[in-house]
């Protein structure tokens, strides 16, 4: 009971001392104002500010509906075929909400192009399989070992750095 006592003595101690604080703090007055807040918001006011007029909120909001890019298979630059070297970035499309036009993966590898840029994340193969090292960076070519859809995991991003992870089904014949 000693023990639970001494206990209970230091926690109404303690509250006590917290409570005789605040109202010390509650209650010192320096050049006019008066308590711990008015003080502390007096020194850190900042003079001539205008925040009425804030600019990044605009653009934040802008940038937040924005649309993402799009990713889609064409078969206007051929058949994809089991066995042959194949550069398959000329048969994915990507649409940029913004712009009306369409663009192929290949034309971000021309020099000086900016609407957007991409990355290969993953090629699985019909089986499910991880075949992304079948695939050439440097000739950003492959060879499909197999007929079927394969599956490429592909992250866009447009010249304002909206990014979309697509995974895209790209049917290879015999």
């Amino acid at each position: 009971m000693k023990q639970i006592m001494s206990q209970f003595g230091g926690v109404i101690l303690a509250g006590v001392v917290m409570v005789l604080l605040f109202i010390i703090f509650m209650n010192v007055e320096v050049d006019g104002k008066k308590g711990i807040f008015e003080i502390t918001g007096a020194m850190s006011a900042v003079e001539g500010a205008d925040y009425s007029q804030n600019k990044d909120q605009e653009t934040l909001v802008i940038n937040a509906v924005r649309k993402k890019p799009t990713l889609s298979f064409s078969s206007e630059a051929g058949a994809v075929k089991r066995g042959s070297v194949c550069s398959i970035l000329g048969n994915l499309m990507v649409t940029l909400p913004d712009d009306a036009d369409t663009y192929f993966l290949s034309e971000a590898e021309e020099d000086g192009f900016t609407k957007f840029s991409y990355q290969i994340i993953k090629i699985k193969s019909p089986s499910g399989a991880d075949v992304t090292d079948l695939y050439d960076v440097t000739s950003k070519s492959i060879i499909f070992p197999a007929t079927g859809s394969y599956t490429f995991e592909i992250v866009i991003k447009d010249s304002e750095q909206k990014e979309s992870r697509l995974f895209i089904q790209v049917p290879v014949d015999s």
